[in-house]
């Protein structure tokens, strides 16, 4: 029986999208987290790719958006989601990393679940099989999703 004290464990998922882009996955289980109330930080891996994903998250849907804000927040941000490039900011609310970057983040203490978003192209196979090892090395079990 755990004991009181013991946090839940790191929840890892692996999503391989076969027809959609990564990064629409990305908005619409970003859409549905911060639906649920989760704050969420989707990490990008480059700065082009932070900019098309903040186009992406406010037209993804016909009819509605998803606030969202890109880096650091301020005192006024309220958004549930947040882009960042790389590790250039740690959230201090973390609950759901999506991350779109390259390789594991260095620090994963906190989150309650990671979403991975492997990309079709061979390359992007290849990194998303380097971070599924790399989460197995680290003792979490990482489940994968073929949609």
């Amino acid at each position: 029986m755990p004991d009181a004290d013991s946090s839940p464990a790191l929840q890892v998922s692996f999503y391989v999208p076969q027809r959609q882009p990564a990064e629409l996955i990305a908005c619409q289980i970003a859409q549905k987290a911060a639906g649920q109330g989760r704050a969420v930080h989707i990490r990008t891996a480059s700065s082009d790719a932070t900019e098309q994903l903040d186009r992406q998250l406010w037209t993804f849907q016909k009819h509605s958006f998803l606030p969202h804000s890109v880096g650091a927040p301020d005192a006024q941000t309220t958004e549930f989601v947040r882009v960042t490039l790389h590790d250039e900011w740690s959230p201090e609310t973390r609950d759901v990393l999506i991350n779109l970057g390259a390789d594991v983040p260095a620090d994963l203490s906190g989150y309650a679940r990671i979403v991975e978003i492997v990309g079709a192209d061979d390359a992007a196979r290849t990194r998303g099989r380097e971070r599924f090892r790399a989460y197995r090395e680290q003792g979490l079990e990482p489940e994968t999703h073929n949609i």
